[in-house]
């Protein structure tokens, strides 16, 4: 499974950040899209911020990023902005129907971590042409998000590590991806056009 060299990326990418912002900004996790061949690299800070200051901060971030990584700030900076996440998925679909046409690219890591999924959906005994939404690592156990229709829990695995199998729907989820190179082509923060999305 993908291991130390994303670990070693990843502590690279937040030693530029914590120069760059002067310790106001780290990261806080990571999270590995394998079906749209993307890791996303998510930020924390302390410090309450506008809207036009997560934007300055998140294309600063995605300067230092490249194309290695996606970059956000974690929901709890896009919450206190406004954004209501029991609307995440009526707030999704709504940005996948305005940026429909919008290209999704993969990422350089895109190849291993279709591996690593692949890797998971064998031992989980589940058809590897299953498209995976998420790869989760969290607290010893992997957590897999397989795309579909609709959210529910499908089956644990008693393995080591153990694997915890989900269905989530994927039109929101294609919606959030459609929405996160959108904003990126626009200089703007995914959490506007969030916002603008719930206002629609």
């Amino acid at each position: 499974m993908t291991g130390e060299w994303l670990r070693q990326r990843l502590a690279a990418l937040n030693e530029r950040v914590l120069e760059a912002t002067n310790g106001s900004v780290h990261l806080e996790e990571h999270i590995a899209l394998p079906a749209y061949g993307q890791i996303v690299a998510r930020f924390q800070t302390d410090s309450a911020l506008s809207l036009k200051e997560v934007e300055a901060l998140e294309r600063q971030l995605q300067g230092l990023a490249g194309d290695e990584f996606l970059v956000d700030f974690m929901g709890s900076v896009y919450r206190q902005l406004g954004v209501e996440y029991s609307r995440l998925d009526e707030i999704n679909e709504r940005l996948g129907q305005r940026f429909k046409e919008e290209p999704i690219r993969k990422g350089p890591y895109g190849s291993q971590i279709e591996t690593d999924a692949q890797t998971l959906l064998k031992q989980s005994g589940i058809s590897l042409n299953t498209p995976v939404w998420e790869i989760q690592w969290e607290d010893g156990e992997y957590g897999l998000l397989l795309l579909g229709h609709r959210s529910r829990a499908i089956r644990s695995i008693a393995s080591q590590p153990p694997i915890h199998v989900f269905e989530v729907n994927k039109v929101p989820c294609e919606g959030l991806m459609r929405a996160t190179f959108a904003a990126r082509r626009l200089g703007v923060s995914l959490c506007r056009l969030m916002l603008e999305a719930m206002e629609e």
